[in-house]
């Protein structure tokens, strides 16, 4: 039977937290949820997703390449995870024994494989994914806890459309590129988390839509924008079956967006979108909260870096400012 930890319980969760066995594989996931019962249905989603899984190696694993075995199947790690994790298999981090590891094997790691990459990417790359492994080992009793100290990095870049950018690629394009964009701008969903979006997951009579988050192994039911759900119903009913994009990786959306946008002189991307979308909310007043629950983030926090006030909206702050609070500047006190 599975444990569900509520709020606050286990390591400052802010929703309850479900760790149970599957296949005879441990696993733990964030559920979003604000009580039990919708633990429960998370959990059970979960279990769906994950199928049946061969039975685990025998025997406590003792290097860092070992752990990182046994942690992206349990864990089911993303595709980009697990490329990041079989490069550091790779590295001198790989054949060091996980009760050993400090911050500086980390680090040498890192300065191996990605020597001219700023922190950001070392970060992403090298420091993420090493910390996960570390923490699953501490988790199995298998290595002492390590706290690992990440990169400073820069402050992120704005990442918004020009102003009027998206509207203009909207009016060029057409068919399926047409109505991705159209989701990918009125949900702020990630590129990928949207082409795995299937027609059983949608629900256009009620308007919302079942999304399985794979960078915290949890299912999210959102709400659609009924722009979407007005594109999606006017699809014929044969088409309504699968997925609901045909393209299989972002690579694939690429090949397609990059000539359009070159054609119409703009620079918009998927990711730029789901900026676009997190900002447009922050500046119409909605809070970070609402923001999670209406997209795809899971925490306020990792919501931060995607909101960017635009120039007007800056010019229409200040203009709001009342004149009158400075009226009385530059004069000298009374005695």
């Amino acid at each position: 039977m599975p444990t569900y930890y509520p709020p606050g319980s286990r390591k400052g969760n802010r929703t309850w937290v479900v760790i149970g066995s599957i296949a005879g594989k441990q696993r733990e996931i964030t559920t979003n949820a604000r009580n039990k019962k919708g633990a429960v249905a998370a959990w059970d989603q979960f279990v769906q997703h994950q199928g049946q899984r061969p039975q685990p190696r025998q025997g406590a694993p003792k290097t860092w390449s070992e752990v990182a075995d046994r942690y992206v199947d349990a864990v089911d790690a993303s595709k980009q995870e697990r490329g990041f994790i079989k490069k550091l298999k790779s590295s001198s981090l790989g054949a060091l024994a996980i009760a050993d590891i400090c911050q500086d094997d980390i680090a040498a790691a890192a300065n191996e494989l990605y020597p001219t990459c700023k922190p950001a990417t070392k970060n992403r790359n090298a420091y993420t994914p090493a910390a996960s492994v570390l923490h699953y080992a501490y988790a199995n009793k298998w290595a002492p806890y390590l706290r690992v100290k990440k990169l400073k990095e820069a402050k992120p870049q704005a990442r918004r459309p020009a102003p009027g950018d998206v509207q203009k690629l909207l009016d060029a394009a057409d068919g399926e590129l047409r109505l991705l964009l159209i989701v990918l701008a009125c949900q702020g969903w990630r590129i990928t988390e949207t082409l795995g979006v299937t027609w059983g997951n949608v629900r256009l009579a009620e308007g919302t839509v079942s999304i399985f988050i794979r960078k915290v192994s949890t299912w999210k039911t959102l709400m659609l924008h009924p722009t979407v759900v007005e594109e999606l119903a006017a699809l014929p009913e044969s088409q309504r079956v699968g997925r609901l994009f045909s393209w299989g990786s972002r690579s694939g959306v690429y090949k397609e967006l990059r000539p359009l946008c070159d054609r119409v002189g703009v620079k918009v991307t998927p990711h730029m979108l789901r900026h676009e979308f997190a900002s447009l909310l922050d500046e119409l007043g909605y809070t970070s909260r609402d923001a999670v629950e209406l997209s795809t983030w899971t925490t306020e926090k990792s919501l931060g870096r995607y909101q960017t006030p635009s120039a007007e909206h800056q010019r229409r702050a200040l203009a709001s400012v009342n004149p009158n609070l400075g009226k009385n500047l530059g004069k000298k006190a009374s005695a």
